[in-house]
């Protein structure tokens, strides 16, 4: 192959299972972009790879606009958008957002740097003045600005298209209802609230004490809301082996994982009841820190504790926490080296320096420091000030996430994420190549979890269709999958219990996804390069999609009991799954990787609609 100088290169003709080993083999986002810009060949390897590679691992925000990845240490900027008004600062990154705010205006806002999606915030919280903000404090009735600095915004979380919620160090949590309320509200509660999560369509806190509560919010104009206790004694400290002058300086976090249960890890260090700023040394903080894991049992209204998390890492933050499948990382904790270098007197971990995040492995119950931060980060302790510490010191995860599919309704482009957000974009006619992203949907539909067996987890995709009465439909489709994945021979009869397909409408008004049961005379064809309805009487209600989302994960590319399998049809009707459509021709060589003419050229097949 020849590139622009003429000069031939070896790399594309690099075998594809090659390729896709060290694909997968690359943890960091980066790496994963920059091998896909490498050819044609590459990119293809990258997009068929299975089993399926890992999700990348996340980046670290070290201050407004500087990133650093893992676990490779390098660094990204990211600028404050140049549309954004003058004075625009960046507050943080929750999850895949990060929180812009404009004080002279007024205004603010969550973003996602990739996809420039947007959700506005209300930059005001309402108070009937009866509320119990934090301790014994009352604030009077009415509007109040709220404090979105780093040092006072410590989570924000998208529940839904209709709720979004925060913690505010100092007062608690606060609600927000798009499209309903123009300001945030005080959600009812008592004491200092350590972290947040949303799970099973509600939001649950964790206070410091490790009491967890679950809120409920009222769906009209009142802005009211409730709180129950669910579990009200914290699990037990470990005070045998605590010295004299000790005690555990703990802090709770929520984390959902990926099995679907609702965790609390405690993070506990061994402190000196009279403390002051001080050195500390990286070799006694491994026998000081430690991190144990909880599982919330609602039923029986206790803490549940978690000796093995399997093949999925945590990680903890201030902002975020989330749980990832890892298996290379597989019982690791991720944590802030914040939760330390605040406690010291230069900011330092002395023998690692200024620490971006420490790995507790709860197998050997070890602690790793040896992450510092890949810039300088001069004046870290010049405090009170902007430039200060607060804007130095706060540092949080931040997770990139991928497209799945697009589509043109309605005039505009959207788009679907891989987590089942939709996204609308708008693009500039000028010569500034100025584009637009705002967020449509930012809920995926729930997973039916209760019928996963142990070791299992769905393996979904997602596409987008206009139908033929002129809705966008969301097809989701997902197969019952093992954890621990190699290469195996799939047969026909249990692939027809374990994949399934859900479509959804999508209510750009609610903004929300709707689910749909019937489709009516038409069928859906899903394919990786068109997606497409047509009205079919005879196939009413049939969706097809190519054998290719199977045999790609077979051993011997065939589905064994139907061959090499050209499209398989899923009716909506009685859930049942056809696979008896071999393809036409003998597609010899299957699996003779390295050159044109190899799997990757047989392997992608995709509908073709002829126009008359």
């Amino acid at each position: 192959m020849d590139d622009d100088e003429g000069v031939w290169s070896p790399w594309p003709d690099l075998p594809p299972e090659l390729s896709g080993m060290v694909f997968c083999r690359l943890p960091s986002y980066g790496d994963r972009l920059r091998f896909r810009a490498v050819c044609r060949q590459w990119r293809h390897a990258a997009r068929q790879q299975h089993p399926l590679p890992p999700p990348p691992l996340p980046w670290l925000a070290l201050d407004r606009t500087t990133y650093q990845s893992l676990p490779d240490g390098e660094v990204h900027r990211v600028p404050i958008p140049g549309e954004l008004p003058t004075g625009t600062v960046c507050r943080g990154s929750f999850d895949g957002w990060l929180l812009y705010d404009s004080s002279e205006q007024l205004e603010c806002f969550l973003m996602n740097p990739i996809s420039k999606a947007k959700i506005d915030l209300p930059y005001h919280w309402y108070s009937d003045g009866d509320e119990t903000i934090f301790r014994d404090y009352r604030k009077g009735e009415g509007q109040h600005t709220m404090n979105f600095r780093e040092n006072a915004v410590r989570k924000i979380v998208v529940c839904s298209p209709n709720l979004v919620a925060a913690v505010i160090a100092g007062y608690g949590v606060f609600f927000h209802r798009p499209g309903m309320h123009s300001t945030w509200s005080f959600a009812t509660g008592s004491g200092f609230v350590c972290d947040i999560a949303f799970y099973g369509g509600k939001l649950y806190s964790v206070s410091e004490n490790g009491e967890l509560f679950v809120h409920e919010f009222s769906i009209g104009e009142d802005h009211s809301s409730r709180v129950d206790t669910v579990i009200d004694l914290a699990p037990p400290l470990d005070k045998d082996n605590l010295r004299q002058g000790y005690y555990w300086l703990t802090t709770f976090y929520l984390v959902v994982s990926c099995t679907g249960k609702l965790l609390m890890v405690r993070w506990r260090w061994h402190f000196p009841n009279f403390y002051y700023y001080r050195r500390w040394f990286a070799d006694e903080l491994r026998k000081e820190i430690k991190l144990d894991v909880f599982e919330a049992d609602l039923e029986r209204r206790r803490w549940s504790q978690v000796k093995d998390i399997g093949d999925q890492a945590l990680f903890l933050g201030t902002t975020c926490s989330k749980a990832l499948p890892l298996p290379d990382h597989g019982n690791w904790i991720f944590f802030l080296g914040l939760n330390i270098t605040k406690l010291c007197s230069d900011g330092i971990i002395h023998g690692v320096g200024d620490c971006a995040y420490c790995v507790y492995d709860m197998k050997n119950h070890t602690l790793r420091l040896d992450n510092p931060v890949s810039i300088n980060r001069e004046g870290l302790l010049s405090y009170g000030s902007e430039g200060s510490l607060f804007q130095r010191w706060r540092a949080d995860w931040f997770f990139p996430c991928f497209v799945c599919d697009i589509a043109f309704y309605g005039g505009k482009l959207y788009s679907v994420s891989e987590n089942g957000e939709l996204f609308v974009h708008e693009f500039s006619i000028g010569e500034d190549h100025s584009s637009r992203v705002d967020t449509v949907i930012d809920l995926a539909p729930p997973l039916d979890k209760d019928n996963l067996r142990q070791g299992y987890y769905w393996l979904t995709t997602f596409y987008l269709v206009v139908s033929c009465t002129g809705k966008l439909l969301m097809v989701r489709w997902r197969w019952h999958f093992p954890n621990f994945y190699y290469y195996r021979r799939w047969f026909a009869d249990e692939l027809r219990k374990e994949i399934k397909l859900d479509v959804f409408e999508a209510d750009l008004e609610r903004r929300r996804w709707s689910q749909v049961k019937d489709i009516g005379d038409q069928a859906l064809f899903l394919g990786t390069t068109c997606s497409k309805a047509l009205p079919l009487p005879d196939h009413g209600n049939w969706i097809f999609f190519l054998g290719l989302n199977i045999t790609k994960l077979c051993s011997d590319g065939i589905i064994h009991g139907v061959g090499d399998c050209a499209y398989c049809v899923y009716d909506m009707k009685n859930h049942t799954l056809r696979l008896d459509n071999p393809v036409s021709i003998n597609r010899e060589g299957l699996l003779s990787y390295g050159s044109e003419g190899s799997l990757f050229q047989r392997w992608r097949a995709d509908w073709f609609f002829p126009c008359e």
